[in-house]
């Protein structure tokens, strides 16, 4: 699985330069009082930690289950191999809560949150690895339909299908691609990040401006 191989750059805290036109164009602008926002470096700033904190903890301990409609009533499917892996274990190296944590805060922050799809032979689900989203993106192929173009650290691209891509959004304007609240309100987290340094400093120098 293509997830695998880059699991370790997914689940550390660094993020790669973009490779592609579309990272580049996602990137939050600076905003007016100064400050540069990435994305995870906006986790410094208390208000934006504290919010992701807690609704991606607060999701992750939601039970993520798979049913199945019979008429009116809807029936668990809790011996099923997909109930598993999002109930249970996603995948040999993550637990379900973290999974499902991971996956919800790259939603709240980039907008979207990807997992590869593992399958099996018989083309059973058998496994979710987490994708970073500076490393992903949605776009067209030849006959107009949505791929994942994945790019790794050298600036190679494996491009995934729809069905190879459990892709979770934020708020969307076109349905397919979320959107980056921290981009959006960069104004207000800048504000807030340049006088929480600016009240450091000062009082770091004595009380003196």
């Amino acid at each position: 699985s293509w997830g695998r191989s880059v699991l370790d750059k997914i689940l550390g805290a660094r993020k790669t330069e973009p490779q592609s036109p579309h990272q580049t164009a996602f990137l939050p602008l600076r905003s007016t009082a100064g400050i540069d926002l990435p994305e995870e470096q906006a986790l410094a700033y208390s208000a934006v930690f504290s919010a992701v904190k807690v609704i991606s903890e607060t999701v992750a301990m939601l039970p993520w289950r798979v049913y199945r409609e019979n008429g009116e009533a809807k029936e668990l499917q809790a011996g099923s191999r997909l109930d598993r892996v999002l109930h249970r274990t996603p995948n040999t190296e993550m637990t379900a809560f973290t999974f499902r944590e991971y996956l919800v805060s790259c939603a709240l922050l980039w907008g979207n949150g990807y997992a590869e799809i593992e399958r099996n032979r018989a083309g059973d689900v058998i496994g979710l690895w987490p994708l970073h989203p500076s490393a992903v993106e949605p776009t067209r192929d030849g006959q107009g339909q949505l791929i994942y173009r994945v790019w790794d650290e050298r600036g190679g691209k494996t491009d995934l299908s729809v069905r190879s891509v459990y892709h979770l959004r934020g708020p969307t304007k076109d349905g397919v691609v979320g959107r980056s609240m921290i981009s959006v309100a960069r104004e207000s987290f800048g504000l807030g990040i340049a006088m929480e340094q600016f009240g450091a400093a000062f009082f770091g120098n004595g009380g003196g401006p």
